[in-house]
């Protein structure tokens, strides 16, 4: 099961070093997600983290520093979706450019994530627990549907929302792909040990799994 990191949305100094641990301690993939920053402001950021774990960070807006800093992919929001033209247009530029880059995208609803046709390498689904970090956000799935759904499903299907360290064996226990981390982090007052600890607690399921 593939552990990912969401950012902190707002700026964080601190950031830049945490990824760097973050990888170095078996993360597999950190989603760089800084809407209010411009190009500029989001290539300094990136300057800022080792060269040697750009191949495993996403990126959510100013998609086309992905090709320069050789990513590895770009997010596509609910909201640009929408646009589905656009969303093919986007799709295909990158996909000519790099073929080796990841289309990621997020859906909160099961209806929505059953129609869609497989154009992404790994889809988020939101919120699977209530949230941690955005109050009054809340869970609105059946746990069981949501098994049922990822039985038959081809997609990559990562859960988000509400996921700290005794979720984990739930997480792996519905089938999900992958468990994606957010608030757990940010709101911790030692981001590296409740890292560590989501780490090892996954581990253990892994091991427990073979």
């Amino acid at each position: 099961m593939k552990l990912v990191i969401l950012s902190d949305s707002q700026e964080n100094n601190e950031e830049p070093a945490l990824i760097n641990f973050f990888f170095e301690n078996g993360l597999d993939y950190y989603h760089l997600r800084k809407g209010s920053f411009t190009k500029k402001e989001m290539s300094n950021f990136l300057d800022r983290i080792s060269k040697k774990h750009y191949s495993k960070i996403v990126i959510h807006s100013h998609h086309e520093l992905a090709i320069k800093y050789k990513l590895f992919g770009i997010h596509i929001s609910r909201k640009k979706r929408k646009s589905k033209f656009n969303e093919w247009l986007k799709i295909k530029y990158f996909r000519f450019k790099n073929s080796k880059i990841n289309i990621s995208t997020s859906f909160s609803q099961l209806t929505n994530f059953e129609d869609t046709k497989s154009v992404y390498d790994y889809v988020f689904l939101s919120p699977i627990f209530d949230s941690i970090s955005a109050s009054g956000y809340g869970s609105h799935f059946n746990i069981k549907l949501v098994e049922n759904m990822l039985k038959k499903t081809p997609e990559r299907v990562i859960a988000l929302g509400g996921i700290n360290p005794s979720r984990i064996k739930q997480v792996k226990d519905i089938g999900f792909y992958g468990a994606a981390i957010s608030g757990a982090i940010w709101e911790s007052k030692t981001p590296r040990e409740t890292f560590l600890e989501i780490r090892k607690k996954l581990e253990e399921e892994l091991v427990v799994s073979t």
